[in-house]
């Protein structure tokens, strides 16, 4: 939760039980009048996935990060030295709690798709992604051992331009040529070449989807091409809308 954001809880009953209730949720470290979540309900253990050394390396400078503020101090005064932390500060902290909070997530797909198997994981608006190596080499590692477990990932982004950029051009390159399954649809303002270099599609097969038409994709399976043209029923067109999804 961002520093920005309080919340304020007025208990009212028995003093004698609010108090008992207030020991027993305390945390620890900290004393009366904070709040451990574990207390309450025990995080599941398939949540308890915090793995790697990236992941730890985040987790530690952030503790750290906050320790600096909160040691020695009550309840009361570690809050308002947290409320109180320099915005230039924090900012320069926020990137690696990000990066630790991500690598949780992408922790918590692998042991889906992996550990449980039989699992799809669709990670939508993939240039989001592009940023974080970390990110990239864990979705392509994925990629490539996620079948043998009967799972599997869907992809989806929409400027192939993101994943041209030069620092990343080498990372991004195995994103396309893994799928076993894919919807080409009109790469909009690009050069034909470069889109055709980074998906290895034919001239003939860029033809068939040089101009934008709704609903028509190139669908490729192996060494199968199929021009599609993909209907939408009229309950899910009005969920789309007819301006960009509005």
């Amino acid at each position: 939760m961002p520093n920005h954001v309080e919340n304020i809880i007025t208990l009212k009953g028995d003093e004698k039980r609010i108090r008992e209730m207030l020991e027993a949720i305390k945390n620890d470290d900290f004393g009366l009048g904070t709040l451990d979540f574990n207390k309450i309900i025990p995080m599941p253990n398939s949540l308890n996935i915090e793995a790697g050394s990236r992941t730890d390396k985040g987790l530690k400078a952030y503790s750290d990060f906050i320790d600096v503020y909160v040691f020695g101090r009550n309840a009361e005064d570690a809050l308002n030295a947290i409320q109180n932390i320099p915005k230039e500060i924090e900012d320069a902290f926020l990137k690696q709690r990000k990066d630790a909070m991500l690598f949780n997530i992408l922790s918590f797909m692998s042991n889906q798709l992996l550990g449980k198997g039989n699992t799809a994981a669709s990670i939508d608006e993939l240039y989001l992604f592009l940023t974080n190596m970390t990110a990239i080499e864990y979705i392509r590692n994925a990629m490539k051992r996620v079948r043998k477990k009967d799972s599997s990932i869907i992809l989806a982004s929409q400027n192939i331009e993101d994943f041209l950029i030069p620092s990343i051009r080498e990372f991004t390159k195995p994103l396309f040529s893994i799928p076993t399954h894919q919807f080409l649809f009109n790469a909009g303002q690009i050069n034909p070449k470069e889109y055709m270099d980074a998906l290895q599609i034919e001239p003939s097969e860029f033809e068939l989807i040089k101009y934008p038409e709704r609903g028509t994709c190139l669908y490729r399976c192996g060494n199968e091409r199929y021009l599609l043209q993909v209907i939408a029923p009229d309950y899910k067109s009005a969920l789309f809308g007819k301006a960009g999804g509005r």
